[in-house]
């Protein structure tokens, strides 16, 4: 066989493995953004559920996004999910540079 049809079917394996592994990444940010999700619902009804109602615990929408945020900041399962998303997002992007 000729040595540019090798070099050419390592090059083409080289690029289905990484191609994979994007996918695999992909699949794995989509389920750390849904873990996210959930844990953001589940810290938000339980500030709702402690003060008895929306209206209780912040008359806006934007107050309650504020307490949202610290109650989130101080949730340990989400901030390790949270770097757990940004160490995938981090390894994604090395896929997006230039060859």
């Amino acid at each position: 066989m000729h040595p540019l049809c090798d070099a050419a079917i390592e090059v083409t394996e080289k690029l289905r493995e990484e191609r994979l592994r994007v996918a695999r990444l992909s699949l794995e940010m989509s389920e750390a953004e849904y873990g996210l999700q959930v844990i953001r619902a589940r810290v938000e009804r339980g500030l709702i559920r402690q003060v008895g109602g929306e209206k209780r615990l912040a008359p806006t929408v934007e107050d309650r996004a504020r307490i949202s945020t610290v109650a989130l900041d101080a949730n340990q399962e989400y901030g390790e999910r949270l770097k757990q998303r940004n160490e995938i997002e981090r390894q994604l992007g090395r896929f997006d540079r230039p060859l």
